[in-house]
């Protein structure tokens, strides 16, 4: 599958852009309201509706939430208390290790995968990470204690 470029009349190119942006005001909404910075949205949307190919998609989506979650970091940082954040340092240290060892182990994995079957993949599983958080806190809050099982507090 070719890369969708830019077209070169202008009343078309205004056209991508229009729908890009749009497109990207509503991805924002929606990772808002989540709180993951819109890559789970984004990525079909590249493939499916702008064309990239699954690799050129992944690098750009990567590209685009690297601003996103810095932009966020920045403007919610205010309404957290630092000492709210660093109470769950252990925590977080953790899952950071262990996303950055699965994240190089996927990035290796993904440049071996045969394009077609990556392509596939990205462009179907869009909302998938989504579904699977809220099917897991439904889950939770349904559950004798609720929601509040989930939270684990490090001493």
């Amino acid at each position: 599958m070719a890369t969708m470029s830019i077209p070169a009349r202008s009343s078309d190119a205004r056209s991508v852009l229009v729908l890009a942006a749009l497109s990207g005001a509503v991805v924002g909404v929606l990772g808002g309201l989540i709180g993951l910075g819109g890559a789970e949205f984004r990525l079909p949307l590249l493939i499916a509706l702008f064309g990239l190919v699954a690799i050129e998609a992944v690098i750009v989506n990567k590209a685009i939430s690297l601003i996103v979650v810095t932009s966020a970091l920045l403007f919610r940082a205010q309404a957290v208390p630092l000492d709210a954040l660093l109470s769950h340092w252990a925590i977080a240290a953790n899952l950071l290790a262990g996303s950055l060892l699965g994240a190089w182990w996927g990035a290796s994995w993904v440049t071996r995968a045969p394009q077609a079957s990556l392509h596939r993949g990205a462009a179907k599983t869009g909302g998938f990470p989504y579904e699977g958080v809220a099917g897991a806190y439904n889950h939770a809050r349904r559950a004798p204690g609720g929601y509040h099982r989930l939270k684990l507090r490090m001493s």
